[in-house]
C-alpha cells in the first residue's frame, strides 16, 4: 500500500511540474503579447505624431 501511495505522489509531483511549466509559458505568452501591442502602440502614436508634426510645417504634406 505504501509502494502505491508513493508512486501516486510522485505522479502527483510529475503532474504539479508539468502545470507549472504550463504556467509559465503561457505567462510568457502575455507578456510577449502585451510588448507587442506596446510596440504597436507606440508606432501608430509615433505615425500620428509624425504626421501632425509636418502638416503644421507643411500643409501640402500628402
Amino acid at each position: 500500500m505504501a509502494i502505491l501511495v508513493e508512486a501516486m505522489a510522485r505522479e502527483l509531483e510529475h503532474l504539479a511540474m508539468e502545470v507549472k511549466a504550463l504556467q509559465v509559458g503561457a505567462a510568457y505568452r502575455v507578456m510577449e503579447a502585451m510588448e507587442k501591442a506596446e510596440f504597436v502602440a507606440i508606432c501608430s502614436f509615433s505615425d500620428v505624431a509624425f504626421t501632425h508634426l509636418y502638416s503644421d510645417w507643411m500643409p501640402f504634406y500628402p
